[in-house]
Formats: structure tokens, sequence, C-alpha cells
């Protein structure tokens, strides 16, 4: 048998190669999109669900509103990675807090030409009501007080 140097090599597996990587790569992006989509919403959710927990905290604070905007914007401006154009907004009242956040993410090429949107929301809300632990401590220290007298 005669042994074939590469250059006398068929081109059958160029060819196969790169059809293959016609396919591939767009599974590969589209995958890498996803992550980038499902990082996002991770991070709107975190930054609703932390505005409420500090909401909750700065119950007796009185520019409550004001300080929760800046941990929105300082949270918002540094850790998304493809959503753009993001807003949000913060309601602190007596009874409950409640935060959303929400933005656009572009989807690139042929994504947006199969589905037709060349921009999908994506957002998360969060509420938190607030609970006054004063009428809980009072009842205990009640009960402990009925408790020590008729023990004594």
């Amino acid at each position: 048998m005669e042994q074939k140097n590469r250059w006398q090599a068929p081109g059958s597996f160029t060819v196969e190669a790169a059809l293959l990587m016609g396919i591939i790569l767009p599974v590969l992006i589209a995958l890498l999109l996803m992550g980038f989509y499902l990082h996002d919403k991770a991070c709107l959710q975190g930054t609703a669900s932390e505005l409420c927990a500090r909401g909750s905290s700065l119950r007796l604070y009185k520019d409550r509103e004001g300080t929760l905007a800046k941990i929105r914007d300082k949270r918002l401006s540094h850790s998304l990675l493809w959503t753009r154009d993001v807003s949000g907004g913060v309601t602190a009242g007596t009874d409950e807090v409640s935060a959303s956040a929400e933005g656009s993410f572009p989807v690139p090429g042929l994504i947006a030409a199969l589905t037709g949107n060349k921009l999908s929301t994506v957002g998360a809300k969060w509420q938190a009501r607030l609970h006054d632990p004063t009428d809980l401590i009072w009842k205990i220290r009640g009960a402990k007080y009925l408790l020590d007298e008729a023990l004594h």
C-alpha cells in the first residue's frame, strides 16, 4: 500500500468540519447568551430582594427611600453582563417594602431573526411585609412576668 502524504489527503475532512462548525458555533453562542440572561436575571432578583431586606432594616430611618435608591443604582451599575437600559423602583411604606428592577436584553443575529424579537425584557420583583417586633416582645415579657408572679 502506498502511503499518502498530507498534500495528497482527501479534502472531505475540511468540508465536513466547515459544515459542522456552522452548526456548533450558533449553538455555543446561544448557550452563552442563555447563561448571560440567567446571570442578569439572578442579579436583578438579588438586587430586588436585598433592597427589600435593607428597607426592612432601615424602617425608622428618615431618608429610607433615598438610601435604597442609592443602593439600587450602585448594585445595578456594576453587576449586569448584557442587560441594558436598567430601571427600577423602590417603595417603602409603613407595612411593606417592594422593589422591582427591569432592563432590556438585546438578542443578536440569527436568534433575533428566528424569534422576531431584537429585545427581550428581563426583570424581577420582590415584596417584604414589615413586622413590628415590639408587640411580640411586650407579650413575651408580659407572659414572663405573669409566670414569675405565679411561681412566687
